[in-house]
């Protein structure tokens, strides 16, 4: 079967071989732009047959001029052609292309998945990474969907993605950071594509005003990374203040010291050992009487040495009385031979309470430093060992309920209040079934620690389960009230009662 004979005034057809020779187009690519609806349909003179003419060539070379002349992408060309211009002059085309190239688009040509990878650095998982978080998309113009092609401007996405991954935080942190950034980016540029757009169509001189956009394009991303770090540093101070709050709040050796006529009622340390004066700080301090526990650790450590006990319960005290610094070195000495309990758990609490003053001398990122690691030694808290003397196990159960008290008092982006609440349920179950440790909890009762303890651990488990506005934080409330009826407890008890 031959063509159809054409009349005179017949434009001359050819088949896409002949196009592509003409154009200088690859036939590959006119049948994508026949698909995307940038080319008119040929005449099909056959099922496997179509044939063009001089429109084809001249759309061909206007989709070859708006790319190379005007830098637009396809997209874009496809909303010029289907609007009615399609000779790529006039006014509006050259507005169209300003706006456009606004936003800085770049003319090269699209890229292969292996060029890519090669400029970029990202390995083959890292890429396939950014392309599921969105931070690239395909093209849509690759011969086969097992030969994708990207945008320039993924190019770009891709090598400050591989520069942030390599300074330090790893490409899996610097996607999931560069999708966020991206989400509320888009946000805002729909809003400031609204105002633009709206100066725009109003504006007298609409040529005038979009070279002063572009003008205006680099100090702009000057103010928007400017304001970004601001705002970020802003972000971690308030993060920092928080925790701060968290230890303020569940701070000191005792939120809720006991009162005198409970505090009567304990037993003395008996003994002038090491081993009685180790004991009598442990019950100052969990009495929260801070100027006795600094003056017996002090003595402790002239008579007995740098004992790391004594140490720690002189750094206690030190943080206590605002000393921080002389605080935290005397809890490192504490630690330096072997972890202890109490002495990670003040150590911790103290190191981000030093966060918060870092943040106003120094900055944020080295406050965020001392966070991690006070963070660090109360978690290291369960890997020191268990002894059964009612020294060790005072300090085990003041270790757990500091923790504790922190833990479920932080702010819930870290994400540590379950194993707060697991921390004070501990403290309350051993003192309620205290099984072979019996006869030392006996002897901590006697001297008050226990009545500290509990009450406590009562307080913060209620709040972190509801307070009293849930069945089993009433309980935890009047539990710690019980504890200690004359005591501030009992006020603090009474009037969240009143208030739920």
């Amino acid at each position: 079967m031959t063509p159809r004979s054409q009349g005179p005034q017949a434009a001359p057809r050819m088949r896409i071989s002949e196009l592509a020779r003409r154009s200088g187009v690859r036939k590959e690519t006119i049948h994508f732009y026949l698909r995307e609806g940038l080319l008119p349909k040929p005449e099909k003179t056959r099922r496997n047959m179509a044939l063009y003419d001089e429109s084809h060539v001249e759309r061909l070379e206007l989709i070859r001029r708006l790319q190379t002349e005007k830098y637009l992408p396809l997209e874009v060309i496809k909303r010029v052609l289907r609007g009615g211009r399609p000779r790529g002059g006039g006014e509006d085309l050259e507005l169209l292309a300003g706006l456009f190239h606004l936003a800085g688009a770049s003319g090269e040509t699209a890229l292969g998945r292996a060029e890519l990878l090669r400029r970029s650095g990202l390995s083959t998982e890292e890429l396939a990474q950014a392309e599921a978080a969105g931070l690239i998309v395909r093209s849509g113009q690759e011969a086969s969907p097992s030969d994708p092609t990207f945008a320039p401007e993924d190019l770009r996405t891709l090598e400050l993605l591989a520069a942030t991954a390599r300074s330090g935080v790893g490409a899996v942190l610097a996607i999931e950071s560069f999708a966020l950034c991206g989400r509320h980016l888009q946000a805002m540029v729909r809003e400031e594509a609204r105002l633009f757009f709206d100066r725009l169509l109003h504006a007298a001189s609409p040529m005038e005003l979009l070279d002063g956009m572009r003008r205006a394009r680099e100090p702009q991303a000057r103010f928007v990374a400017h304001a970004r770090a601001r705002l970020l540093q802003r972000e971690i101070a308030d993060y920092v203040a928080q925790i701060e709050r968290a230890v303020d709040e569940t701070g000191g050796p005792s939120a809720f010291p006991v009162s005198e006529v409970r505090a009567a009622r304990a037993s003395a340390v008996t003994g002038d050992g090491p081993e009685a004066v180790e004991m009598g700080c442990l019950v100052e301090f969990s009495l929260g009487r801070i100027e006795a526990l600094a003056a017996l650790s002090a003595a402790g450590i002239a008579r007995f040495g740098r004992r790391p006990r004594l140490v720690a319960m002189a750094g206690a005290a030190a943080v206590e009385q605002g000393d921080l610094d002389r605080g935290i070195a005397l809890l490192d000495e504490s630690c330096a031979d072997g972890a202890m309990a109490l002495g990670l758990a003040l150590r911790g609490a103290a190191r981000v309470r030093l966060g918060r003053r870092t943040t106003l001398q120094s900055g944020a990122g080295s406050a965020l430093k001392q966070v991690a690691a006070g963070l660090e030694d109360l978690a290291r808290i369960d890997t020191v060992p268990s002894e059964s003397d009612a020294l060790a196990e005072g300090e085990r159960l003041r270790a757990l309920l500091g923790r504790g008290r922190v833990y479920t008092s932080l702010p819930p982006f870290f994400n540590t209040r379950d194993q707060g609440i697991v921390d004070l349920r501990a403290v309350l179950a051993a003192i309620d079934r205290p099984g072979p440790r019996g006869a030392s909890l006996a002897a901590l009762d006697l001297l008050g620690v226990l009545a500290a303890v509990e009450l406590n651990a009562a307080w913060f488990l209620a709040v972190a389960v509801g307070g009293a506005g849930s069945i089993e934080g009433r309980e935890l409330l009047m539990r710690a009230a019980r504890v200690d009826p004359e005591g501030p407890i009992a006020r603090r008890v009474a009037r969240a009662l009143a208030e739920a």
